[in-house]
């Protein structure tokens, strides 16, 4: 199921009912979401997120070699996840959001963890309490998982025309065609732009350009000198 519907049968059970506990939340959608999901509580011990701890209840069944979710979110305080600016810019600023509010959001999340490149669907539901809440269920999607490039690619136009057509799966032979040059010249410049930005391979790199591109890195030759 689509994170949109995952998201609205959580959210329907948080309004359909006074006082849900979190179990009530997120039990009927457990054996319904991929192994792209992550659900779990975040156990609010008062206003100080040093005492806030982190309660998987379905780990995210991706293992990747590039960032190992499962560890870096892992049951304890959530002031142990080992990455401060990620928390302080991604993961408290929506916690508290909710917990002022005391109102369920759902976001998308674009940024850096560990040196990775993530993007997520999130969604976060507080306990429905008068008083702050105790308890906030959140439940992620996975979306994007990338490397980020050595260093931020200059490129000219060729480059560019060469990196789109990499990005829609065209080998260097059929590039050269489109683009009336010699393999040669082709292959030369993808093995310059590969070994720019420290990529290990011709996927490794589309990959990295393509985080480039997101994070706004890549600049034109042109645009440099103007």
């Amino acid at each position: 199921m689509s994170f949109n519907t995952i998201s609205r049968m959580m959210l329907d059970n948080w309004l359909s009912q006074s006082d849900p506990s979190p179990e009530q939340i997120y039990a009927s959608i457990l054996d319904r979401v991929s192994i792209r999901w992550q659900i779990a509580i975040i156990r609010l011990g008062g206003k100080d997120p040093a005492d806030w701890m982190f309660e998987p209840v379905k780990q995210m069944g991706i293992v990747s070699r590039l960032l190992n979710i499962n560890a870096i979110f892992k049951s304890g305080p959530v002031a142990d996840i080992p990455d401060g600016k990620y928390l302080e810019e991604t993961v408290l600023p929506r916690y508290r959001s909710v917990i002022q509010s005391r109102q369920p959001a759902i976001d998308r999340v674009d940024a850096r963890l560990l040196g990775i490149k993530v993007i997520y669907d999130r969604i976060v539901l507080p306990e429905k309490s008068e008083n702050d809440p105790s308890w906030l269920v959140t439940g992620c999607f996975g979306r994007f998982l990338s490397p980020l490039p050595d260093s931020n690619p200059v490129v000219d136009d060729l480059d560019q025309s060469i990196f789109l057509h990499l990005t829609a799966g065209h080998p260097a032979k059929e590039i050269a065609t489109i683009l009336h040059l010699s393999p040669r010249t082709v292959e030369h410049r993808i093995d310059r732009m590969r070994r720019h930005m420290g990529a290990k391979n011709t996927a490794h790199l589309v990959a990295l350009l393509m985080t480039a591109g997101f994070e706004g890195e890549i600049r034109f030759r042109a645009d440099r000198q103007a």
